[in-house]
This record gives C-alpha cells, structure tokens and sequence, in this order.
C-alpha cells in the first residue's frame, strides 16, 4: 500500500483518539500505520534528502491541521 496522504490520515487519528485520549506522539503514529496496514519499510521510507521519514511527517501534518481546527485540543 502507498503512504497515505495527512488529509486521508487525519480521520483515522480523530477515530484513534476518540478510543484512547491519553496517547504520545509514537502512540498515535503506531496505531496509525496498523490501521493503514503499513509495513514497516514503509513506515521507515524517507524523503529523497533523508532527514525526515514520511509517514510521522504525514502523521504530523495531519495532528497540526486537526489541531487548528479545534478537533483536538493538543498536537501531542
């Protein structure tokens, strides 16, 4: 499967937190990837320059845009 985008992320996470609302950063980003049957050299990839992998960046856009939104209360 192909890295999803943040926009098709962010509804996972809302759902993810809507379970467990005490969750780190990795946390989230974990049972991200599961719901998205990512395997881990895809969770691993990096962008072409290598300094960030991008599934967290994704994960973290998609925490950033759900957090201005007013939909959670922090980007954890």
């Amino acid at each position: 499967m192909a890295i999803p985008d943040y926009e098709k992320i962010m509804y996972p996470i809302l759902i993810i937190l809507g379970k467990e609302k005490e969750l780190s950063g990795s946390q989230i980003e974990l049972l991200t990837a599961k719901e998205f049957k990512l395997s881990d050299e895809e969770i691993q990839m990096r962008y072409p320059n290598n300094t960030k992998k991008i599934f967290k960046d994704r994960v973290d856009w998609a925490r950033t845009y759900l957090k201005k939104a007013g939909l959670i209360e922090k980007n954890y």
